[in-house]
């Protein structure tokens, strides 16, 4: 196919798409059947035609190469170019924006100069503010109102920096949660994430209410209540372990008291245990054959056995499983229980603790937008 002048200019990966699905109503009908609406007018798209094809063929594209992601986009936002400045390609590679145009570093760049963010989520957004550069006179003094607010409070600034810096990458955390794809360390990530922003957000309304400054309650990013989702801490919490493994093959992920179910297995299986563990002796006491062992092998399982010289005092009861030079190795029906007990136990614990890690997946998702 013939490439378009500008693709050699995009310095990223790309893919050609066929024709038909750039079709208006090829798109409109995908973004209808995502987000199972009838109608993108409460979107703000239903007269941008373009926009609708932008995004209709984005959510083709996810649909067809990455479904799981397709979870992650839960809804629409319509914005106006018209709020920002316009720079193109040349520009910001002169002005050096994000990089520098002899090593391609940020360091060196703008973004380099003034990357001061302590979390991800706040380096995207410098990153993003960078290239789009506010024409909102209004929006900027907002902007710069903030910026005043932290230089004129230190301790209170400094104390913000101290909470932000342990924070991680709630984005991320919750988009893996979305996706289903998050591991229980992921979690417990996400948990420490949470308590973090229940103390910024009474530390925040601490530095607001000590503020001199008018017509706080308007400026960005302070007006909009930090929404820590106790919930979710507190889930999270009785779900799971203090310590989990990085993955749910091993089991011991789900905390003992979350699942009834679980809880009985493991309590069915302690028991069982106890019974093997005490085996041993109490045959030597009802055969009065002092030697007699109890053992286990990946092939057999469970056994006990007697030396050949002991042959005549074992039990009716006893089922002869194997043969060896000096002694003879055994079962008893009870024996064989307990062993099924046991060795299905951790099969069936690996795969409820699976289906309960998934529901628990499924439970936070549905909280992603907070």
């Amino acid at each position: 196919r013939r490439r378009h002048p500008w693709v050699a200019s995009l310095e990223c990966p790309f893919t050609l798409y066929d024709g038909w699905r750039f079709d208006e109503g090829v798109c409109r009908q995908a973004l209808l059947h995502h987000f199972s609406v009838t109608t993108l007018a409460g979107y703000g798209c239903e007269g941008l035609p373009l926009a609708i094809r932008a995004a209709g063929v984005l959510v083709q594209y996810l649909r067809e190469h990455q479904p799981a992601a397709l979870a992650q986009l839960t809804r629409l936002a319509t914005y106006s170019t018209e709020r920002y400045m316009t720079l193109d390609l040349p520009t910001r590679r002169n002005l050096e924006l994000t990089q520098t145009l002899r090593e391609r570093s940020v360091k060196g760049s703008l973004l380099g100069i003034l990357d001061l963010t302590l979390t991800p989520m706040g380096g995207r957004l410098l990153h993003r503010w960078i290239n789009q550069p506010l024409l909102d006179r209004e929006a900027l003094e907002r902007r710069l109102t903030a910026v005043e607010l932290g230089v004129q409070h230190t301790a209170r600034r400094l104390a913000l920096r101290t909470l932000l810096r342990g924070l991680g990458d709630l984005e991320r955390l919750t988009n893996r949660v979305v996706q289903g794809i998050a591991g229980p360390r992921d979690l417990l990530g996400l948990q420490s994430a949470l308590q973090r922003v229940h103390e910024l957000a009474a530390l925040v309304a601490h530095l607001v209410s000590e503020a001199t400054l008018t017509g706080l309650e308007e400026i960005y990013p302070f007006g909009a209540p930090l929404d820590s989702c106790p919930e979710a801490v507190e889930l999270i919490r009785r779900a799971l372990v203090d310590d989990p493994p990085a993955t749910l093959s091993n089991g011991g992920v789900i905390r003992p008291g979350y699942s009834p179910e679980l809880d009985e297995i493991a309590s069915s299986t302690a028991q069982a245990k106890r019974w093997v563990a005490g085996l041993e002796r109490a045959e030597r006491e009802r055969t009065g054959i002092k030697s007699l062992k109890v053992g286990f092998n990946k092939v057999f399982g469970y056994y006990i056995e007697v030396t050949q010289a002991n042959a005549e005092a074992v039990p009716p009861d006893y089922i002869r499983k194997q043969t060896l030079v000096n002694a003879e190795r055994y079962i008893t029906p009870e024996l064989k229980e307990k062993e099924a007990l046991i060795l299905n136990a951790a099969e069936r614990t690996q795969e409820l603790e699976v289906t309960l890690f998934r529901q628990l997946l499924q439970t936070l998702g549905a909280m992603a937008p907070r």
